[in-house]
């Protein structure tokens, strides 16, 4: 399952957002949240359907280049907010765990720009097309070629 979060009046912040409501037009929405601000929201739908792992998308600042795209356990930022979120990623890791699910991968985008606004940096909107070609293939089984 993969579950994208952001808020999409907020630039680069709402890049898992636009990404998960891509991503649902080509692989199917039974297989992708777009949870904008409330992730919170969908826990008893994660529930119900029990995937043994998530996939949460968000801009994330991790001190790298506008852009880069990192994969991170939640372990790494077990006090951090993710984004503009309420939810903290251990208050989410202890909820999941509770609903059964064996694991969670963060996979941040790191942000240019988080003010108000629309529409997303050039280097983000590289890096959101990028993952999406990457995402649509490993969740239709097809060979990856470079990344």
């Amino acid at each position: 399952m993969i579950i994208g979060v952001g808020n999409r009046l907020a630039c680069d912040d709402g890049v898992g957002s636009f990404l998960a409501e891509e991503l649902s037009l080509l692989i199917g929405n039974e297989r992708v949240i777009d949870a904008g601000l409330v992730i919170e929201n969908y826990i008893f739908s994660l529930e119900k359907i029990s995937p043994d792992v998530v996939i949460i998308i968000d801009s994330l600042e991790f001190g790298r280049e506008s852009g880069e795209i990192g994969i991170f356990s939640l372990d790494k930022f077990s006090g951090l907010a993710i984004s503009s979120h309420s939810f903290s990623l251990s208050q989410l890791r202890a909820i999941f765990e509770i609903i059964g699910i064996k694991e969670i991968i963060v996979i941040g985008i790191q942000p240019e720009q988080v003010e108000v606004g629309e529409g997303l940096s050039p280097r983000v909107m590289r890096a959101k097309e990028h993952l999406k070609r990457t995402l649509v293939s490993l969740m239709r089984g097809e060979e990856i070629g470079d990344c």
